[in-house]
């Protein structure tokens, strides 16, 4: 399967990516530093350079791919703006593929983040009412957004919100 990847470079991206590699996935991934290009480049990863707000470098890219899991961020006080430019612009890409049989439906997987559920007094389902930090009082709005794009069917979508995340002594359990 053919993935084009936001975020590669970050912290769960990068999980993502090993997990893609190993399955035998082929990745084509959005990177804004060079360097960081390099490195994943020589993990056998198309990489095209750019950033999420820039949507012309990469959007022919995601055209071509059988999905896509948008797990960058714009690490700014832009970045819930740029976010939704991003949002609509793969969804887009991802809608053009156009709908095929159920194994062959494109799809578009988003990254958002537990914090958009706020604090839980119980274990959270889909169903919970949202309450969300207001750090991540945008993220709502972006999920609603993915699960929409999918309701016809065209292309399938989903929203994971990853908790505490940690490992490889990152994440902010390490400190």
């Amino acid at each position: 399967m053919r993935v084009f990847l936001t975020g590669a470079t970050g912290y769960i991206g990068s999980a993502i990516l090993d997990a893609l590699l190993r399955g035998g996935h082929q990745v084509t991934a959005l990177v804004r530093d060079p360097e960081k290009a390099e490195r994943v480049a020589a993990r056998g990863v198309q990489t095209v350079l750019g950033d999420l707000g820039t949507t012309a470098g990469y959007v022919a890219h995601a055209e071509t791919c059988d999905g896509t899991i948008h797990a960058g961020f714009e690490p700014s006080k832009r970045g819930p703006d740029v976010d939704r430019v991003a949002l609509d612009a793969l969804i887009a890409a991802v809608r053009k593929r156009g709908a095929g049989p159920v194994d062959r439906t494109p799809f578009f997987l988003y990254t958002s983040s537990a914090w958009a559920v706020g604090k839980a007094i119980r274990p959270a389902s889909e169903k919970v009412l949202l309450k969300p930090t207001p750090l991540a009082a945008w993220r709502p709005a972006h999920e609603k957004l993915v699960t929409a794009a999918g309701a016809d069917g065209r292309i399938r979508t989903a929203v994971v919100r990853p908790g505490v995340v940690y490992g490889r002594s990152r994440g902010i359990v390490a400190d």
